[in-house]
């Protein structure tokens, strides 16, 4: 029994082979034929497996999604009892957001039978095509949503995701940044310490290598490799909470099948409180800059104001106020001499005796 939507030609169906999408489309191009938007006929696939069509209000990031859609023609999924629930690794640096055009794409409420890739392509072309008419690049499927959309203009999906969920026949389709799906949370790195690591080789004191060894709980913020102490390596980390940071830390190269592989002690020198103070408010402008040529600067030396310690001169005070006839200077050495007079600042500094 075949589906009863125009699926695009078989070549394209699976993950990272190109397809009919895969070259610019432009809103207002030839209208295809597309499936009545229905979660019954265009989504669903006929026979399939009844899932649950009802998502908790609380989605947990901790669930399985069934990677046979992202498996590699060739390869086999290997079921590994025992295996670790979690393992947390902390990236060493932020990247560049170089992908400002994908958006995850979510459908609710969602049919009760397993959904062909190709219905929800369809579907989604439809919706870009006519019902919002929006350039796109590539559509290709998600575990975190029903489909990843690559627009041609980071502003189309910004708008897309400013106006979501937006009804289109019997659903309502969402968009959401790639990098805010369900899987996104919160990480809160509340302490900052410096770590004493013993016993790493001097080789591989390179800032790769030390966040490779502590990365899975900390980030490196600055690490001290001090050429006389090369036993020793200090390392200033952000972390998640102290009790993270193990005792012992081994440290491997797989290099070949027999890698190497030494074991590090880890000790917690001091814990550097957070500081949250913010910097200043901005200073209302001055109403006027143009000062007297007698006061050019209202610094001199080294950062010394010109009025000594009773704080800057007020910019928007009378000019009338300072009295430049009683300094006005020869030369550039009565100038400097009649400043000295006029602001008062620190006496001159006692001579170091030979």
């Amino acid at each position: 029994m075949e589906p009863s939507f125009n699926a695009p030609e078989p070549s394209g169906w699976s993950l990272g082979v190109p397809s009919p999408s895969s070259c610019l489309h432009f809103a207002g191009a030839p209208p295809q034929e597309n499936p009545t938007l229905t979660t019954s006929t265009s989504l669903a696939t006929p026979d399939a497996i009844p899932v649950p069509s009802v998502v908790p209000a609380e989605v947990m990031a901790y669930q399985h999604a069934d990677p046979s859609l992202f498996i590699p023609e060739g390869l086999q999924y290997l079921d590994i009892p025992n295996r670790r629930v979690m393992v947390r690794a902390v990236a060493p640096y932020r990247p560049p957001a170089r992908n400002e055009d994908l958006a995850i794409v979510s459908f609710n409420p969602l049919p009760n039978n397993e959904m062909q890739f190709a219905a929800v392509r369809a579907v989604l072309r439809d919706f870009l095509h006519h019902e919002r008419p929006t350039a796109f690049l590539d559509i290709q499927p998600t575990h975190l949503g029903q489909a990843l959309v690559q627009f041609a203009h980071a502003y189309d999906r910004d708008e897309l995701i400013a106006q979501s969920p937006i009804v289109f026949g019997d659903v309502s389709v969402s968009f959401c940044k790639h990098n805010q799906g369900r899987n996104w949370r919160i990480a809160q790195f509340h302490h900052e310490c410096w770590l004493l690591v013993l016993g790493l080789p001097n080789d591989y004191w390179t800032e790769r290598h030390i966040h490779g060894a502590i990365g899975e709980f900390a980030r490196v913020l600055h690490f001290e490799a001090d050429p006389r102490q090369k036993c020793r390596l200090l390392i200033r980390a952000r972390v998640t909470d102290l009790e993270m940071i193990p005792q012992f830390i081994v440290y491997s190269d797989p290099d070949s099948v027999n890698g190497d592989s030494w074991t590090l002690q880890c000790e917690i020198l001091q814990q550097v409180q957070q500081n949250h103070q913010q910097a200043p408010p901005e200073e209302e402008i001055p109403n006027e800059l143009n000062m007297e040529p007698i006061i050019p600067f209202d610094f001199f030396g080294l950062g010394q104001p010109i009025d000594g310690n009773n704080g800057l001169l007020d910019l928007n005070q009378n000019a009338a106020d300072i009295d430049v006839q009683a300094i006005q200077p020869n030369n550039v050495q009565d100038e400097a001499q009649q400043l000295n007079l006029a602001w008062d600042p620190w006496a001159p500094w006692p001579e170091v005796q030979q």
